[in-house]
């Protein structure tokens, strides 16, 4: 860097000036060195006039000097005037952690490094929209109560200091977990973005795969049209691509966590495969505490290729219970064989339609409505399918139920009763 001949401004003249770029540097580490031992802080665009730029630095803590470089060679030096360095008796807080709590899906909790007992306001929204929600605290760490499972967030943290507050801290984006789903879940594709089996794609909200590191676009994704497309209804479907080499041999599919025991459930979907010659659909669960999806999958069912229906022939209608499988925590998951043929080094599977019911909870508890109460009789109605009830009734001071009786509609009459009595 280099005063001009005036003394008026500092010119900063590199290799390449045209974007300066305002940086730190801890001496305490070592003495003024190379560009790459810089700290940048603020990066700012050239422009030939002049403008007044602020750049924060009350993230950083112990000694450090200011400094200034530029890169680009294609508009010249760049020039630097007035410059002031303020303390600041706010500063931001810093390393701002939000931590998931791995059974809710709904709330989070949020630290960060600043005095216990100042005053911080945490502001959080939905990224990609402009409602912003906020909480004070006097202590250095919240729990955030209340948001919607399955969503990304943006957070800041500020200390606030009465008149003047610190800049807002360094944005952090964290996503909450997926919620059990209730039943019947139904997915059909339909809204999720897809492409074409050898394109990268997207899954469900809250369906998880494992990654084809070697060859990506065949991970298992919702495709939308072109070769090897089946769908059962509507224009979108899953598939799974597996074969030889890169391919890779074996994909996966993990459903969401469904809210009833996994032994009550079963699953109904349409499937079509490329071929009846190779390849084999599983269609099993894994625990929900696993981490490798493969290692863990255990099959319910396998449907191996001649079993299978092609796209050409219409798709083929499954079921699987579930019912003689633990009662674990776990989801509900395909998984996809093939080590290709002499024909052909891969073959896909697609699958629409999917729904997953609980025929081992179908004997629901009836939900009541308000009774329509008289002098000395009260009609009871409630909501529900079943074949027959059984409805009881006692006054409140009593231990036992004192009437009984088994209808086989959705309302019963009880009458003789004692007036201006709780029942």
């Amino acid at each position: 860097m280099d005063y001009t001949a005036n003394g008026e401004h500092l010119m900063v003249v590199g290799a390449d000036p045209v974007t300066p770029v305002v940086a730190t540097h801890d001496v305490s580490e070592s003495p003024w060195g190379p560009v790459a031992d810089l700290m940048p802080i603020a990066i700012v665009e050239a422009d030939t006039i002049w403008n007044t730029y602020t750049a924060s630095i009350d993230h950083l803590s112990g000694i450090h000097r200011v400094a200034f470089y530029s890169y680009n060679a294609t508009h010249g030096p760049i020039a630097i005037d007035s410059l002031s360095i303020d303390y600041s008796e706010c500063p931001r807080p810093t390393n701002v952690v939000v931590t998931i709590d791995d059974t809710d899906a709904e709330s989070v909790s949020v630290s960060w490094d600043g005095p216990s007992a100042a005053s911080y306001q945490v502001t959080y929204t939905i990224a990609g929209t402009n409602t912003n929600l906020s909480v004070r605290t006097s202590t250095n760490h919240v729990v955030l109560v209340g948001l919607q499972p399955a969503t990304h967030y943006q957070l800041s943290v500020r200390k606030l200091c009465g008149s003047s507050n610190s800049m807002q801290s360094e944005t952090v984006d964290f996503t909450t977990l997926c919620a059990p789903m209730p039943l019947p879940y139904c997915e059909n594709f339909e809204g999720v973005f897809g492409t074409r089996y050898n394109y990268e794609g997207s899954l469900p909200s809250c369906w998880e795969t494992a990654i084809n590191a070697v060859m990506p676009v065949y991970t298992p994704h919702v495709i939308g049209g072109g070769p090897y497309t089946y769908v059962n209804s509507g224009l979108q479907s899953l598939i799974m691509t597996s074969g030889i080499n890169n391919y890779g041999p074996t994909k996966i599919v993990k459903l969401p966590m469904m809210d009833a025991p996994l032994n009550a459930l079963a699953i109904n979907f349409w499937m079509a495969t490329e071929s009846h010659l190779t390849g084999e659909l599983a269609i099993g669960y894994i625990p929900a505490d696993a981490t490798d999806l493969e290692a863990a999958f255990v099959p319910v069912r396998i449907i191996p290729a001649p079993e299978s229906t092609t796209a050409s022939s219409g798709g083929r209608f499954d079921s699987v219970a579930f019912d003689s499988v633990p009662q674990i925590a776990a989801n509900i998951a395909f998984r996809w064989t093939c080590g290709g043929s002499q024909y052909s080094p891969f073959y896909s599977v697609c699958i629409d339609d999917i729904m997953v019911t609980a025929p081992g909870l179908e004997c629901h508890v009836p939900v009541l409505a308000n009774p329509i109460v008289d002098f000395e009789s009260a009609t009871i109605s409630w909501s529900g399918s079943a074949s027959g009830y059984e409805v009881s009734l006692t006054s409140a001071d009593a231990l036992i139920w004192s009437s009984e009786v088994l209808v086989n509609t959705n309302s019963y009459t009880f009458s003789g009763l004692t007036d201006n009595t709780l029942y």
